[in-house]
């Protein structure tokens, strides 16, 4: 039998226990309220780095990672206007100019408005150069107005300038304005002079087929009656010829990235 002092005491011993729970909900509320990036190490921070160049049409944007990378992810996107384009990567690529390094190369084959992305985990502090291989360094020195260091058909661009990067997950974002070459009809551009060994190769053989064919049909026309067909058939070759030529100047000039 509860009496009346023992009812009177189970109400007061619920109340205590739930002004001691109180505490306990508090706590569990504030670590519940900790965000997730807090419990994130420095290692898993991600460095952006982000760039906006103007660029001409079918130069060759150029990033130098150094030192060199295990792996590297590379993306592009096309933005406003864009047409295709060609990327090269390799994780480990050596010259004069700027020693072993990680090499990312885009160039793209008409004006319009392109978003790059550059992924990779660093292991260690790292810097990286912009630059662009173009044959019309006056858009560059027009278009940037400061120093830019030249080197043959290499313009290294202000931005991007090399200084120490911390060690982790880092990524180089770079928005791309590609602008129409403005082209004149007395300026003829021409390929690099890897390409250029290419295109004169290729077109001296064609043309010397071609001369071949004229001079044996002018000659058997010296001793007899050349026929009209064959007449037709040397001209048919020619222009075939020339049009091949001429495909050959384009691959070798706008799309065969050689020379790099």
């Amino acid at each position: 039998m509860l009496t009346k002092e023992n009812r009177l005491r189970e109400p007061r011993k619920d109340s205590a226990r739930k002004r001691n729970l109180i505490p306990v909900v508090f706590l569990l509320l504030a670590f519940s309220a900790v965000p997730e990036e807090s419990q994130v190490s420095g290692l898993d921070e991600i460095y952006v780095n982000r760039h906006e160049l103007d660029l001409l049409e079918t130069d060759v944007l150029a990033v130098y990672i150094k030192p060199v990378l295990e792996s590297v992810s590379v993306d592009c996107e096309p933005l406003e206007l864009a047409g295709p384009f060609n990327i090269e990567v390799q994780t480990v690529h050596t010259d004069d100019l700027f020693g072993t390094k990680t090499g990312i190369w885009v160039k793209l084959q008409s004006r319009g408005k392109y978003n790059l992305t550059v992924n990779f985990q660093a292991n260690q502090t790292w810097d990286y150069t912009l630059g662009v291989y173009s044959q019309n360094l006056d858009f560059y020195r027009d278009h940037y107005k400061e120093n830019l260091d030249i080197y043959g058909y290499f313009v290294q661009l202000p931005e991007g300038t090399p200084s120490t990067r911390p060690r982790g997950n880092s990524t180089i974002n770079i928005v791309i304005t590609s602008h129409e070459l403005s082209r004149s009809i007395f300026s003829i551009e021409l390929p690099t002079p890897v390409n250029s060994v290419l295109l004169v190769t290729a077109a001296g053989f064609i043309a010397y087929l071609n001369v071949f064919l004229l001079l044996d049909t002018y000659f058997k026309n010296k001793k007899e009656i050349v026929s009209n067909r064959r007449w037709l058939l040397s001209g048919i070759i020619l222009i075939i010829s020339a049009v091949a030529i001429y495909q050959l100047y384009t691959f070798t000039t706008f799309t065969l990235p050689g020379g790099l």
